[in-house]
């Protein structure tokens, strides 16, 4: 019997083991069909993945038709009877990410997308990138590294200690001997252009421009192949960069905005860029306060600096030079919270006095609320005083440079503090634009952005930068109040260019701290 018993209990082991086995293997081909349906190019990932993209050039087509068939609409009513028109559908696309161009067909683009539409003369609306979900990646970002993200670096402990803010919305430290303030705009350090492409064919050609029509050297020598990848793409200036791919006989491109560098930046809408089927974009270029010339170009801007003339119309200083590395080093710099200021009302009789008899009368400016504006002064008298304030070897005290008075509005579009429309092209709701001088942060509801006062309006400011004219002129940020009932233009980032012994009660100057290079 328990010989029996003992044969029973090994042979229910011997079956438990076989099924043991079996449920292993069924388990594992399971797991394997699970992974085959989610991936592959006919997996339940991409299956989704294309449900999304059909999603978006629905909607987008969805989009376009109702542009087209509303400036028809408006056509038929008016009686009139020619035909749609690229610029007809701009007017109905301005709010929807897309620009159209050409004609016959019509092309229409989705800026973030960056699919592409055709519309017939008969008002047939076809996708263009009908193989897309088979097209190649084509990723083109910056980036760099965010240095005293929480805490900015302190000029001088023995000088200044924190007050208020933070890093977004203005962090802001005081003199705690004279009551000086100043705000800390933050940048990013070693920014970085990176491209990454993989295609289906071989690629025969990539090229990237920069703003200025200028062709990046990407150093490639050997054959591409399909698949290629640059982390170390500097960048050289504010403004839109296109990259092309070409693949046999097929060329793709892509765009990128930069307004992150420590840099001149003209602030330009860039997203009014055409581009046609060949790669080629025509915009508008500045050429002064409400003039524009259109330009067609290979790269997407050979872009104007603010009052006109090429980006080479700025000359670097020695002084900008140690600036620019003292900003990117530190990932930063601090400017005056208020416009240069003085308890002293200066009038036109003060302008011709020599240095030493400007601060015997009107005192080392200051950067405190509710002061008279620091006016009536040359740009070498401005850049003199703004020295006057601090004698240091942890940090200069200096005029603010052209590429700080850019990074600053720059930082308040990144913060949401102001939108670019208000940087580019108004800003009379936040700066003072009336006939009246007014003191230094004297609104302090509306006429503060990230704990800066006074960016946009009141007075000119003499900013640290030079043209190559004839006068040798110096340039001013800000735009100044309509003293006179006149004013030549309310845009904060507009620069004006003028005399360098120029003085007038509506130009000032503001102060900021460069940081002496950090190892």
């Amino acid at each position: 019997m328990n010989k029996n018993i003992k044969n029973t209990l090994e042979a229910s082991n011997g079956i438990t083991l076989i099924a043991l086995v079996i449920t292993i293997i069924v388990l594992l081909i399971l797991a394997g069909i699970s992974i085959s349906m989610l991936s592959g190019d006919n997996g339940i990932l991409q299956k989704a993945t294309d449900a999304k993209t059909q999603t978006g050039i629905g909607q987008e087509k969805e989009i376009v038709a109702l542009a087209y068939n509303s400036v028809l609409t408006k056509k038929v009513s008016n009686g009139d009877s020619t035909a749609v028109t690229a610029e007809d559908l701009n007017i109905e696309l301005a709010n929807q990410g897309a620009t159209a161009g050409g004609s016959n067909p019509i092309t229409v683009i989705f800026k973030k997308s960056q699919r592409q539409y055709t519309i017939n003369s008969k008002g047939t609306i076809e996708y263009a990138n009908k193989n897309e979900l088979n097209t190649p990646k084509l990723e083109f970002t910056i980036s760099g590294t965010k240095v005293n993200n929480i805490t900015p670096p302190n000029p001088d402990s023995n000088i200044f200690e924190y007050k208020e803010g933070t890093i977004d919305t203005g962090y802001v430290i005081i003199d705690k001997n004279n009551g000086n303030e100043f705000v800390w705009v933050p940048l990013e350090k070693d920014q970085k252009i990176t491209l990454d492409v993989a295609t289906e064919n071989e690629i025969t050609e990539i090229s990237v421009y920069d703003p200025r029509g200028e062709e990046i050297n990407l150093g490639i020598t050997d054959d591409i192949g399909k698949n290629y990848k640059n982390t170390n793409i500097t960048p050289t200036c504010n403004g839109t960069y296109i990259v092309y791919v070409t693949e046999g006989s097929k060329t793709i491109w892509k765009t990128l905005d930069v307004h992150s560098l420590y840099n001149i930046d003209t602030f330009y809408d860039y997203s009014t860029f055409e581009l046609d089927e060949n790669g080629n974009c025509s915009y508008e270029r500045s050429v002064g306060p409400g003039a524009y010339i259109t330009v067609t170009d290979r790269a997407p801007s050979k872009m104007s600096s603010i009052i006109g003339g090429d980006p080479q119309f700025y000359v670097k200083s020695n002084e900008y030079d140690i600036f620019w590395d003292s900003v990117n080093s530190n990932g930063g710099f601090y400017i005056a919270r208020y416009e240069a200021g003085t308890s002293i009302k200066r009038t036109d009789g003060n302008k011709d006095s020599t240095i030493e008899e400007i601060i015997n009368f009107s005192g080392i400016p200051v950067s405190k609320q509710e002061q008279n504006p620091y006016n009536y002064v040359t740009f070498n008298q401005a850049k003199d005083l703004t020295e006057s304030m601090y004698n240091s070897s942890d940090f200069t005290c200096s005029l603010v440079t052209g590429s700080g008075w850019h990074r600053t509005l720059a930082w308040l579009v990144e913060t949401q503090n102001k939108s670019l429309s208000e940087i580019r092209d108004d800003s009379s709701n936040w700066g003072n634009y009336t006939t009246a001088l007014l003191a230094t942060g004297a609104v302090q509801n509306t006429h503060i952005s990230n704990n800066i006062y006074d960016l946009a309006g009141n007075v000119l400011e003499w900013e640290y930068e030079s043209t190559q004219d004839w006068f040798g002129g110096k340039f001013m940020g800000g735009t100044k109040f309509n003293s006179n009932g006149f004013c030549s233009s309310k845009i904060a980032y507009y620069i004006n260019s003028d005399q360098p012994f120029l003085t007038e009660e509506r130009i000032g100057f503001r102060p900021a701290l460069y940081l002496k290079v950090s190892n």
